[in-house]
């Protein structure tokens, strides 16, 4: 911005930056091999790579990160192959928002994995449902408030935040936001298929989406636009992780759904659809609109307070004056 450049300059910036976190990652490395006196020890000529076992276990991974970032970006390489850059404007523009759904799932991974590779060494399926429904009511509940501004609020948010001249990127933004919800709404269920090995599946899946969202895309963007490519984009990432559950299902033991967290997912129904209704027939301002959405998400809290346990996964909560409204 002070030098006025362009987005090339800003571009060869991201490289750079990029570039130099890695340097600084590898000096910090080394220097904690040497400390721990490993470097020592490592030699080029005695190193034994086994490449088979190592490709078997990341090329599943791989295929399923490539897969979930292709249903966004493939969408805007059609958009402006096919459209207008207007159209690439307006779906670029509210992806970001449409993909802070999955912050919170992004930090239970690092909880779950472990905890679900300890529950299978123990063969001990039952613990690993419970786990995982229990993992994926926490999400929902927790993402929820987030889900219900950049779903229910689309519109209000969308002109808030870019402008009237970007109204038309709220129901884009409104799409992506329940492809996104859904997908934590699920839970892990791709995590799950590693940890129980279901590799080749994952691999199938993660190619079949790309290609599914790639025909959605190329028959809805020329007659729908940006709109068009929300739904393509939106609609392949419910199927992919409906393949994903259908993967879960014919693995040993695994519930589709555990009927004791049906009340919360009713609720969280519930409230966005209130909310989207309210907004659409009442067009709130932003500033109306938040207030409601925190009542509404505190709402959902307390009906789903007794089935999340919080005061057992949390003990230290006790400690604070708000305590008792958590029981």
């Amino acid at each position: 911005m002070w030098r006025n450049a362009t987005v090339i300059f800003l571009a060869y910036g991201y490289v750079s930056a990029s570039i130099l976190g890695v340097l600084m990652y590898s000096w910090m490395y080394l220097r904690l091999l040497r400390d721990q006196r490993l470097l020592q020890h490592i030699n080029p000529r005695r190193i034994n790579i086994p490449l088979r076992e190592i490709l078997a276990f990341i090329v599943p991974g791989l295929s399923s990160i490539l897969a979930t970032v292709a249903l966004s970006t493939v969408s805007i390489f059609l958009l402006g192959a096919i459209r207008t850059m207007s159209d690439v404007a307006y779906f670029r523009a509210v992806l970001p928002l449409a993909q802070m759904n999955s912050i919170v799932m992004a930090s239970f991974t690092l909880l779950y994995t472990p905890s679900a590779a300890r529950l299978l060494a123990n063969s001990d399926y039952h613990a690993i449902n419970k786990l995982y429904w229990q993992t994926a009511a926490w999400m929902s509940v927790i993402s929820f408030p987030i889900f219900a501004v950049t779903f229910s609020l689309a519109q209000p948010l969308t002109v808030f935040l870019y402008g009237a001249r970007y109204e038309q990127a709220a129901p884009i933004l409104a799409l992506l936001s329940f492809g996104s919800y859904f997908n934590v709404a699920l839970g892990f269920n791709l995590q799950t298929l590693k940890v129980v090995k279901r590799l080749r599946y994952i691999t199938v899946m993660s190619v079949l989406a790309v290609l599914l969202n790639v025909v959605l895309n190329v028959v809805l963007i020329p007659r729908f636009g940006a709109v068009g490519a929300a739904i393509g984009t939106a609609a392949s990432l419910v199927i992919y992780n409906l393949l994903m559950q259908v993967g879960l299902l014919r693995a040993a033991n695994f519930n589709a759904f555990d009927r004791e967290y049906l009340s919360i997912y009713l609720a969280i129904a519930s409230g966005a659809a209130g909310l989207f209704v309210f907004q659409y027939f009442s067009s709130l301002s932003i500033y109306l609109a938040l207030p409601l959405t925190g009542c509404v998400s505190l709402l959902v809290l307390a009906i789903a307070k007794k089935k999340l346990k919080i005061m057992e996964v949390f003990p230290e909560l006790l400690s604070l004056p708000f305590a008792r409204l958590l029981t």
